[in-house]
């Protein structure tokens, strides 16, 4: 499964790991690629699952992520993206 990390210098300071969910041939088509955030790592060495942050904590998380990223991966592909509910 690919995966990449999202590096976020300005406060808090945080990177995301997230993986891009599909087989090869849905992966190939960047307009129906599924993100998901799997773990945060808040400084330091140690990575937290996603999934055991707060309910509060996900919505914030998948909101910087929505701002800082998703936001801009529409306009550089001049689609829209379509989004889970906040908080699953």
């Amino acid at each position: 499964m690919p995966s990449t990390t999202f590096y976020f210098k300005e406060n808090p300071e945080e990177m995301y790991f997230v993986t891009f969910i599909g087989d090869d041939k849905m992966l190939v088509d960047s307009s129906k690629t599924i993100i998901a955030i799997r773990s945060v790592n808040y400084g330091g060495g140690k990575w937290f699952r996603y999934d055991d942050e707060s309910p509060a904590e996900q919505v914030r998380i998948e909101k910087r992520f929505d701002k800082e990223i998703i936001s801009k991966l529409e306009l550089f592909t001049g689609t829209d993206a379509l989004k889970a509910q906040l908080g699953h």
